[in-house]
């Protein structure tokens, strides 16, 4: 649901603290901005930390730091074709990643980088799948940003093309309706197969769209009941784009709730097939076995206190946070937030592992 980060951004964690470290991450993209426009963000954000670093530090590592920070920004690379960059520095570390994500302005001075920051600062873009059903057509969008792609799947479309697949030996075809039945739940099915695929690939929020009679159907035999915001009911097996846009408007005009649901859904999916860890220890634990698929931390909860430990037979470390948070990124995971208090009885941490 989210962009990548670069796996270099894992070596920050790594870098041994000797501050002032400084995270600045900040919206770059010179292929659509006004190199000067761009100029001007970055001496306000130079300037915001300038002024901290000399408030804060004695004037000769402010000094060191700061000509490190200018050095950086005035080499940065105008040819691009990313949306963002994030720049770190510290007197021993410095480094910039280009990325391919929308974010948020975010300025940083501190004793280590702020790793969480690069992935707070992301927006939160709006990605979701639209299943349509019809009496004799079905097919999926990919919604992204108010607008919708439609997608080639192994599923036939039409209704027609399982009509002469059902198996011989099925009694009572000279019912007509008992075969409608038949073939349109065999339909539904292999609608269903595709979305799972979908989404096993890349988990979204999905929204079906259909009359109240075929929707109620697909509602009691698909396999991914979580995944599902709502059933939104209607005619739409001929509807525009327009139309189906207009249909899911009020769910993304509360775009964080909605998300919010899925990602919880997830977890409780992962709960229920036991690939899901929760508490500090058992997360670490997990993702120092590059098992991390998904990380969710809870908004504004204090981690910092996640000291080292020793867990069966792991090696005692200075934080087990800091540590969890570099192994899930090396082994290709991704992080997302959830409201505060939404992983209470999770112990405030969890983590959806690889299966």
């Amino acid at each position: 649901m989210n962009e990548s980060i670069p796996a270099g951004v894992a070596d920050l964690l790594a870098v041994t603290n000797y501050g002032p470290a400084i995270s600045l991450i900040i919206p770059f993209n010179p292929k659509m901005s006004n190199k000067g426009d761009i100029a001007h963000q970055l001496k306000c954000a130079t300037d915001e930390i300038e002024k901290k670093l000399w408030r804060d530090h004695p004037h000769q590592v402010a000094m060191l730091v700061g000509g490190k920070l200018k050095k950086l920004l005035s080499d940065l690379n105008y040819s691009t074709h990313k949306k963002s960059v994030a720049v770190y520095v510290s007197p021993v570390f410095d480094k910039v990643f280009y990325l391919d994500m929308e974010v948020e302005p975010t300025v940083n001075v501190g004793d280590e980088f702020a790793i969480l920051d690069l992935l707070r600062s992301r927006k939160i873009l709006q990605q979701y799948l639209v299943l349509v059903l019809g009496g004799k057509h079905s097919c999926i969008f990919a919604g992204n940003e108010g607008r919708l792609r439609k997608l080639v799947t192994d599923a036939p479309e039409t209704v027609y093309a399982y009509v002469n697949e059902l198996p011989e030996k099925i009694s009572n075809f000279s019912d007509p309706h008992k075969r409608k039945e038949e073939v349109m739940e065999k339909f539904l099915r292999h609608m269903d197969n595709s979305l799972e695929l979908i989404l096993h690939t890349d988990p979204q929020p999905v929204f079906v769209l259909g009359n109240e009679r075929m929707a109620g159907h697909f509602k009691t035999l698909t396999k991914n009941k979580s995944a599902i915001i709502d059933y939104i009911f209607g005619n739409y097996e001929h509807a525009s784009a327009e139309s189906i846009l207009t249909a899911i408007t009020p769910y993304l005009a509360s775009w964080e709730k909605v998300r919010q649901t899925s990602v919880l859904r997830r977890v409780e999916q992962a709960a229920d097939s036991m690939h899901l860890s929760s508490g500090m220890g058992e997360v670490w634990k997990q993702a120092r076995l590059h098992r991390g698929k998904l990380l969710i931390l809870e908004k504004d909860f204090d981690y910092s206190g996640a000291g080292g430990g020793l867990y069966y037979g792991f090696p005692l470390i200075k934080n087990t946070f800091d540590d969890t948070v570099q192994k899930v990124l090396e082994s290709g995971g991704e992080i997302d937030f959830v409201e505060p208090e939404a992983l209470k009885k999770y112990d405030h941490i969890a983590m959806i592992q690889h299966y």
